[in-house]
């Protein structure tokens, strides 16, 4: 099929089945409108709707609107999407439409795009809209459709997109082409899911057809497969779904797959951080898919941030992972409802470290074991009573070496049925005994811990937090309220084990920490990449994220107020300040609270060690090849803080450097943990301390750092972007 004949054929579908195509906006004069389009950045219609009459009714003219201060129009916008820039906006383009066009909207586009909050997309709908302007304006709907249809090349940029579309659609049926393709990217070729079967345009739709030829493709080579495999495919499968190796890439990698290769290229040239470099290089498009993402972001030098050399060897944030029926189904409900929580099969083993017995010489014997870093609550290690501290040598029946420790720590964090377990408690020595397992389906929640420490009139919370997943925050908030409720002045947040996960949930705990302090404070600036800083409006409208332009940064607000469907002012702790235990597994969204919070002036002490010191994070993309989905988490922005501070790439230096494992992993909230003592000791100014002699917990056993094992969890870890749609409630 031509272009020509996909543009004729496109056009022709909706002149017959949508030739009345409107803006959903309510408005009653190009002032109003001009209201709502601005409004509308990162934010529903519907929405707008909703807020703009009692707006209007308060600021029926310009005029009216530009004796108004910021602080005047929030409030009847505090509802919209980030209102404190927005009520600016609003003050600053009424003031100027006053001042200098008569209290008029001006029908010229360029003159339009003067006044403060009117980009090129807006003044482009406006024009379209009131005046019938013969031009494309392009917002995500707009940019999706186009390129999913291929009305578009696959193009990069929204002016790219804005001038083919211009090129290609007759003039006079521009305006009326704008509206087709934003309410048929609203209701029918959504982000997510989108209804090809129910698409009037199926027959012309290039993603439609390569979807087809791709799933054909695939049938064959299941086939194939299925005949040299036969039972092992499945077993090979299920091991891999859930796997990362430590270069970030997806386990294994059993079939290479050019389709998803080609998707990974494109989202890269688009959105990876250093996404200049990388359109100079020749990928290999035959390799595995999870090879392919390594090998050609290792050759790559300005991507320093990703790429990094930690403990003997080289690795990266970015990754791709393949995933099983069962992740499959959450990912793909998660947008649409609210984060469903996903079960996930284990025995329930948090996190592992390595350690390795010594002769009474100190020398290693060659004799390795798993220390158990921490355990889900009513999870098969909890109940055989294995927790924190616990140390594994065998695993049905063979002994731990470094010959076999990355096939027994896939075994015992993504187990396949049952297992033996021989252990010692924590004061070292071998197997003292045994218990068998069964792996079963449970829930992760990363509120692993909590409670509240009273001395004198010290009231102290304590929470351990492994993972800002966002299926949990109700989780999250409880724990929040139980403080409150018992009053305390100080929290002590131990952030050992978290590596991170979605920001939205990083700013709300951080904004229920910081309390009222926090209203209308940036928690995060973003850079992207040169070619997304190029067109804001439309990054803006990808990431649902405002643009400062003073800072030429992206940004978001902490939350206090609504966050999904919860007034976080009820949770509000109003710290003056906070103690977070932390150590090298405490890396970027982690990182990014304890960031923010220093950024608006909160003291913010750390006690550990170093933290990992990743200061960029990543946006999420669900790519499909027939059978399989695949979750590619490209780098693409570098996060500051209010005061534009990155976290240092060598990591956050703690206040108090103190080791966990001298004391062998005491169990969460025992004093005998010399991390939680300091800083007990520290809030109420009297010691704490065990009599007890750390020192002498460990006897012939010492913890081997250096060697990298492969990340199997399916937590969410780094530092993770949604798109706007991902949380709209409307």
């Amino acid at each position: 099929m031509t272009l020509k004949e996909r543009y004729a054929g496109v056009i022709s579908w909706f002149e017959e089945h949508m030739p009345v195509a409107e803006s959903e906006l309510a408005y009653g004069s190009p002032y109003e409108l001009l209201v709502a389009v601005i409004l509308s950045a990162q934010c529903t219609d519907k929405r707008v709707n909703m807020t703009t009459p009692a707006l209007f009714e308060a600021f029926p003219t310009p005029q009216a609107m530009a004796a108004a201060t910021p602080e005047q129009i929030y409030p009847y916008i505090k509802s919209i999407s980030y209102p404190n820039n927005k009520a600016k906006n609003l003050a600053g383009m009424a003031r100027m439409l006053c001042e200098e066009f008569g209290g008029e909207v001006p029908s010229d586009l360029k003159e339009l795009q003067r006044l403060p909050g009117v980009g090129r997309k807006t003044a482009n709908v406006v024009g379209a809209v009131i005046w019938q302007k013969e031009v494309m304006p392009v917002d995500t709907h707009v940019f999706r459709v186009s390129n999913r249809i291929g009305l578009t090349n696959r193009s990069k940029t929204p002016l790219q997109t804005e001038l083919t579309l211009e090129k290609y659609i007759p003039s006079h049926l521009l305006p009326t082409a704008h509206h087709w393709l934003i309410l048929h990217g609203r209701y029918v070729c959504t982000a997510r899911a989108p209804k090809c079967a129910e698409c009037g345009v199926s027959t012309w739709c290039r993603k439609y057809a390569e979807d087809n030829k791709r799933s054909n493709r695939m049938i064959m080579k299941r086939f194939y497969h299925a005949i040299l495999a036969c039972g092992v495919f499945a077993a090979v499968v299920a091991a891999v779904s859930c796997t990362k190796d430590a270069t970030g890439g997806g386990g294994g990698g059993y079939n290479g797959e050019p389709e998803v290769n080609h998707d990974m290229d494109g989202i890269l040239r688009r959105n990876y951080l250093w996404n200049e470099e990388y359109a100079t290089l020749s990928p290999d498009f035959g390799l595995p898919y999870d090879e392919f993402l390594g090998d050609v972001l290792m050759r790559m030098k300005t991507n320093d941030l990703d790429k990094k050399f930690r403990n003997g060897r080289w690795q990266l944030y970015s990754n791709i992972q393949r995933l099983s029926p069962v992740s499959r189904a959450a990912l793909s409900a998660d947008i649409d409802s609210q984060f469903p929580k996903e079960p996930v099969y284990g025995f329930g083993i948090v996190s592992l470290a390595i350690i390795s017995y010594t002769d009474n010489g100190g020398a290693e014997t060659g004799q390795y074991g798993f220390a158990v870093m921490a355990v889900y609550p009513d999870s098969p290690m909890a109940r055989a009573g294995l927790g924190r501290g616990t140390i594994i040598n065998q695993v049905d029946g063979q002994w731990i070496t470094a010959g076999n420790l990355n096939t027994v720590y896939s075994k015992l964090l993504a187990p396949n049925g049952a297992a033996t377990l021989s252990v010692a408690d924590n004061q070292g020595g071998f197997g003292v005994s045994e218990h068998k397992l069964t792996a079963e389906l449970i829930y992760e929640n990363p509120v692993l811990y909590r409670d509240v420490l009273e001395y004198g009139e010290h009231k102290i919370g304590y929470l351990v937090y492994a993972s800002f997943d966002a299926a949990f925050d109700g989780e999250l908030l409880d724990a929040l309220q139980a403080f409150k409720d018992a009053g305390i002045n100080d929290l002590i947040l131990d952030l050992r084990l978290n590596g991170g996960g979605y920001v939205m949930s990083s700013r709300m705990l951080a904004s229920c920490i910081a309390g009222a302090r926090c209203e209308g404070q940036v928690f995060q600036y973003y850079r992207y990449n040169d070619a997304r800083m190029e067109y804001p409006e439309m990054t803006a409208a990808e990431t649902g994220q405002a643009y400062d332009e003073s800072k030429e940064r992206f940004y978001e607000e902490f939350i206090y107020g609504d966050y999904r469907g919860a007034d976080l002012r009820g949770y509000a702790l109003d710290l003056p300040r906070l103690y977070v235990i932390v150590s090298s597994g405490t890396a970027s969204a982690s990182e990014a609270v304890v960031n923010a919070l220093r950024g608006i002036g909160l003291e913010v002490v750390l006690v550990g060690q170093k933290t990992n010191g990743k200061n960029v994070g990543m946006e999420g993309v669900c790519l499909e090849d027939g059978a399989y989905e695949y979750l590619f988490m490209p780098v693409s922005f570098q996060g500051y803080n209010a005061r534009l501070e990155t976290v240092d790439p060598n990591g956050l230096a703690p206040d108090a450097l103190k080791g966990d494992w001298n004391n062998g992993y005491e169990e969460f909230g025992s004093l005998d943990d010399p991390c939680l003592e300091y800083a007990v000791t520290s809030i109420t100014g009297q010691s704490v301390r065990s009599s007890e002699s750390a020192a002498q917990r460990r006897p012939g056993v010492r913890l081997v750092e250096g060697l990298s094992l492969p990340e199997i969890s399916c937590r969410p870890e780094g530092m993770i972007l949604l798109p706007p749609d991902a949380v709209r409630k409307d």
